[in-house]
């Protein structure tokens, strides 16, 4: 099990932060860290280095909610895609929306398929009906 110094010690190494969350998928971390973790992000360029680590770290089981800096980086992840000419990004983007969006509290949710239905280009239309019945099956459901 790793210490929340150990991820905050990795800021500066994505590639390894990285790896490590994906191995220790299945190990807690505190609150402390995702917040230590999402305010680093929020003050540097997206990257897709960086939507590997936020990918990873929101990619496992967690008790609470996401906190407000959390959502800060949502959405300035969200403004950042959007403005970006980088479409490599867009998968990378896609893949860190579909782990935290199972963290968002429900009125967020119809923002992250809409986000991700915007960003995706109109040949992308498996993808987009893929988005479009997750989405269904999310609202749905009883």
């Amino acid at each position: 099990m790793c210490s929340s110094d150990e991820y905050i010690a990795l800021l500066n190494d994505p590639h390894r932060l990285a790896n490590l969350l994906k191995e220790k998928s299945h190990s807690i971390i505190s609150d402390a860290t995702f917040c230590h973790i999402a305010n680093h992000f929020l003050h540097q360029p997206i990257s897709i280095e960086g939507f590997a680590i936020q990918r990873n770290l929101y990619g496992r089981p967690r008790s609470s909610s996401l906190n407000e800096c959390e959502i800060d980086l949502l959405i300035f992840n969200v403004k950042q895609c959007l403005n970006s000419k980088f479409e490599q990004l867009t998968k990378h983007f896609l893949q860190y929306l579909h782990n935290i969006n199972q963290l968002l509290p429900n009125d967020f949710r119809d923002i992250a398929y809409l986000c991700a239905l915007i960003l995706l280009p109109n040949n992308n239309r498996n993808v987009i009906a893929c988005i479009i019945c997750a989405y269904l099956e999310m609202n749905t459901s009883t």
